[in-house]
């Protein structure tokens, strides 16, 4: 069975530390990387993109407000410096965010295929490693 690749991108460090806690319990083991800080992430992306790395990722867990980039604008820049992997990557957004407006923006990219308000379900990411995304855009926590 195939494992998938998950990177999370955000700069609440407990809910990282929550997320990794997850992975280490899990069975389903693959790679998970979790980057505080969005321009560390694209660095790390750069450097998995020039090596042609198996470890790049399927799924990126995305929060939208932190400090340095802005999540929409990770998005843009992952998909203008790595085009050939914008079919291929897919962001869940990861958000405190309640606003109909970031929910509508966000769905506006192809590559977003969920929108959660946090906390992030206990077993999402696990489920998200061992099976990959089974279902078409949902309306969690919040509606359009």
């Amino acid at each position: 069975m195939k494992k998938y690749n998950v990177m999370m991108v955000d700069d609440d460090t407990f809910t990282n530390e929550l997320a990794s806690m997850v992975i280490n319990w899990s069975s389903d083991a693959s790679y998970f990387s979790v980057r505080e800080h969005a321009g560390e992430a694209l660095r790390e992306l750069r450097e998995l993109y020039n090596r042609n790395s198996d470890k790049f990722p399927d799924y990126i867990l995305l929060d939208l407000k932190m400090p340095e980039i802005h999540g929409f604008d990770f998005i843009r820049e992952f998909e203008a410096s790595f085009p050939q992997r914008k079919d291929k990557t897919y962001f869940i957004i990861t958000t405190s965010s309640i606003l109909k407006k970031d929910k509508k923006e966000a769905f506006g990219f192809n590559s977003v295929i969920d929108y959660l308000v946090k906390p992030i379900p206990g077993d999402y990411i696990e489920n998200l490693i061992s099976r990959g995304y089974h279902q078409v855009k949902q309306m969690n926590n919040c509606n359009l």
